[in-house]
């Protein structure tokens, strides 16, 4: 096994940054076994760090620890989409309300929808994925509300294993593209409600295309592991 080149940040969250990507990428798949042995030999680091790193990502929904039997990779089941992506939607929603109340829309989430639209006609589905996330995420931090950015954030590490997970059988959805740029117009023209139900247009879209997705593939999550 390949053993990798860490950046140069603490030792620690270097490990959690590459442990979090292996996950993503599928490196690891869903309902896989992880060993601190393997994480060894692969990042080149100390058990103490490993265990550390583990127990963070447990911690936020990458890997779940079943007793006597070790660590495992989620894996989300339909259940899991429907509660991830309603209580993403309970965040973003409070971030349109706090930015459309404040009369200021930064340019920069308008560069991002753009950025959206012009990666989604690439029709590259990591690129789209990226970018998508990156316009939400950036929504809900450009409200400084550091309360809000903590719960979002510890909550989008689930929302984008959901996305990856489905990498197999999801493609590229253009009307993704469009619903991010309604929901920054909405919000610049100061109609809080129109952007609140294209938001709500957009998770519910994202849920059903998700559960039928992962209902087609028999994926159930890992209770049976």
């Amino acid at each position: 096994m390949k053993t990798l080149q860490l950046k140069t940040v603490s030792t620690l969250d270097a490990v959690r940054e590459m442990l979090e990507k292996d996950i993503y990428s599928l490196y690891f798949p869903p309902g896989s076994k992880i060993t601190e042995n393997d994480l060894s030999v692969r990042y080149g680091v100390s058990r103490n760090t490993l265990r550390e790193a583990i127990s963070y990502l447990v911690i936020n929904g990458l890997l779940i620890r079943i007793p006597n039997k070790g660590i495992f990779v989620k894996e989300i089941s339909v259940e899991d989409i429907s509660e991830i992506f309603h209580l993403r939607e309970v965040l973003e929603s409070e971030a349109i309300r706090e930015l459309v109340r404040s009369g200021m829309i930064p340019s920069s989430l308008r560069h991002s929808a753009e950025h959206v639209r012009a990666v989604y006609s690439t029709q590259d589905w990591y690129e789209s994925i990226k970018a998508d996330v990156s316009f939400h995420e950036q929504l809900v931090h450009l409200t400084d509300n550091q309360r809000l950015i903590k719960l979002y954030d510890c909550l989008l590490a689930e929302v984008k294993l959901c996305i990856y997970q489905s990498h197999s059988f999801s493609s590229i959805r253009p009307e993704n593209a469009e619903h991010h740029m309604l929901i920054l117009e909405s919000m610049e023209n100061g109609n809080l409600d129109m952007a609140l139900k294209t938001l709500n247009k957009h998770i519910n879209s994202a849920i059903q295309d998700y559960s039928a997705g992962f209902s087609a593939h028999g994926l159930k999550g890992n209770e049976n592991v």
